[in-house]
C-alpha cells in the first residue's frame, strides 16, 4: 500500500514538473508566432497565384478562340482566292478565244 501511494506521488510530482524551461518554452512560443505569420504570407501569395493564373487560363481561352476564328476567316479567304484564280483562268480562256 505504502509503494502504491509513494508510486502517485511520485508520479504527481513528475507529471507537475516541466521537462522544458519556460524561457526555453517562450522562445519556442516565439518561433511558433514568427513561423505562423510566414505560414499566412506564404497562404497569401499562393492565393494571388491561383487568381493570377486563372485570369491567365481565361485569357488563354480567349486567345484559343480568336485563334479558331482567324483560321476559319483564313480558310474563307483561301476559298475566295481559288475562286477568283478559276474566274481568272476562265476570263483569260474566253479572252483568247474571241481574240482569234
Amino acid at each position: 500500500m505504502k509503494i502504491k501511494l509513494f508510486s502517485l506521488l511520485l508520479l504527481g510530482i513528475i507529471s507537475v514538473t516541466s521537462c522544458v524551461s519556460s524561457k526555453k518554452f517562450k522562445s519556442l512560443q516565439e518561433d511558433n508566432a514568427n513561423l505562423q505569420k510566414m505560414l499566412d504570407a506564404q497562404k497569401g501569395k499562393l492565393t494571388d497565384c491561383e487568381s493570377s493564373k486563372m485570369d491567365l487560363e481565361k485569357s488563354i481561352a480567349k486567345l484559343n478562340s480568336e485563334v479558331g476564328n482567324s483560321k476559319g476567316e483564313l480558310t474563307k479567304f483561301q476559298n475566295q482566292v481559288s475562286e477568283l484564280e478559276k474566274m481568272n483562268k476562265h476570263c483569260k480562256t474566253c479572252a483568247k478565244a474571241y481574240a482569234l
